[in-house]
């Protein structure tokens, strides 16, 4: 059996759904770090192989089931619980178990200083990550960011998570080649202070008087204190030449929204909104990005044109607004290349039995 750690979110929903799809129901196991206030809680309940942990005798409760298992694999190293149970009860789990990168959990070394907190626990998971055996990620540059930073021995394995993008919906995807009247803007993917909100609204302030308009995704992410400062100081400077969408979207919702975005602008210093950035090059966007970021490297390493979010400030609006047909065209092709279902569940399959 292949035990799975999973933190509360679509993705892990979305990942449980493909599993149980595609592989024997039986071979799985999923246990959710989650709370009954999740909103996929009842989906959890559903699913004959999925529990909720919530607490630290839990992962005693399950101590059989892992102890039996051919394969741990920690979906984001974010459950300090289960670090301190692997390395004080469990440490023969190293031998069997994978650790895949989702952001925050590789960078969260950027934040450990901060407080006496953060610096036991990342005391604690630079012991835990040392003796991992493997990594996933999706951009192999975190697997050698990680390695950099915790000085692991612990073998790559590619990884993506299916569900993020419909892709019948996208291949179908027709581009519309009418220029824009007003240019709609995404800036940033949630509320996590991480997106530099306000430093992206100084960039734009230049463009203000010119037809665009702003889009700030709030719904999830940050505090409140954090959001209230994005809202004071984006209407501030655009008026009403900005909308902030505080409220979840379906995944209908979400696409339709994306679909009406012209140019998206990134303005994290580390790996996230992967999923916001492929869905955009799938369907013809203008994609910007901190150069500094391991996902630049990997989509300009691919040949997919992307711009970076540190030459807006040195841009006319001419320059930022101009968009290229040809290049929408290309970053589509190889995006739907590189993110081809079969290729994900090739990835899965190497990683549920290739090294056992």
């Amino acid at each position: 059996m292949i035990i799975h750690f999973l933190s509360d979110s679509i993705y892990s929903k979305n990942f449980i759904e493909f599993v149980n799809s595609n592989f024997n129901i039986d071979e799985h196991f999923f246990i959710i770090h989650s709370s009954k206030k999740s909103n996929f809680v009842k989906f959890y309940e559903s699913q004959t192989n999925c529990v909720i942990s919530k607490s630290f005798i839990y992962l005693f409760l399950c101590f059989n089931k892992i102890l039996k298992s051919n394969k741990i694999i920690v979906h984001q190293l974010n459950n300090i619980k289960l670090l301190i149970f692997v390395l004080l009860f469990y440490r023969n789990a190293f031998n069997k178990m994978l650790w895949v990168i989702w952001g925050g959990d590789l960078y969260f070394y950027k934040i450990s200083k901060i407080s006496l907190h953060n610096r036991i626990i990342e005391i604690i998971r630079k012991r835990f990550i040392k003796n991992l055996k493997f990594i996933s990620s999706y951009i192999e540059g975190d697997y050698n960011l990680s390695k950099r930073v915790y000085k692991h021995n612990a073998i790559y394995l590619k990884s993506w998570y299916p569900g993020t993008i419909d892709y019948n919906v996208v291949e179908q995807y027709s581009l519309d080649t009418e220029k824009a009247k007003c240019i709609k803007v995404l800036v940033g993917n949630s509320a996590d202070p991480n997106n530099n909100h306000l430093e992206v609204f100084e960039m734009l302030s230049k463009f203000s008087e010119f037809s665009i308009h702003l889009f700030v995704i709030l719904s999830y992410g940050g505090d409140p204190d954090y959001v209230k400062n994005v809202k004071s100081k984006g209407k501030y400077i655009f008026k009403d030449k900005i909308t902030f969408i505080e409220d979840y979207m379906s995944k209908e919702d979400y696409f339709y929204f994306m679909k009406n975005i012209d140019i998206c602008v990134f303005n994290h210093d580390r790996q996230q909104g992967l999923g916001n950035i492929n869905l955009l090059l799938c369907i013809y966007k203008k994609v910007f990005i901190r150069s500094i970021t391991t996902p630049y490297k990997y989509f300009t390493d691919k040949g997919i044109k992307i711009f970076k979010t540190d030459d807006i400030k040195h841009q006319t609006f001419t320059d930022f607004s101009h968009i290229d047909i040809n290049y929408l065209k290309e970053n589509k092709n190889k995006m739907i290349e590189d993110l081809d279902l079969n290729l994900i569940y090739n990835y899965w399959v190497n990683i549920f039995y290739g090294n056992r």
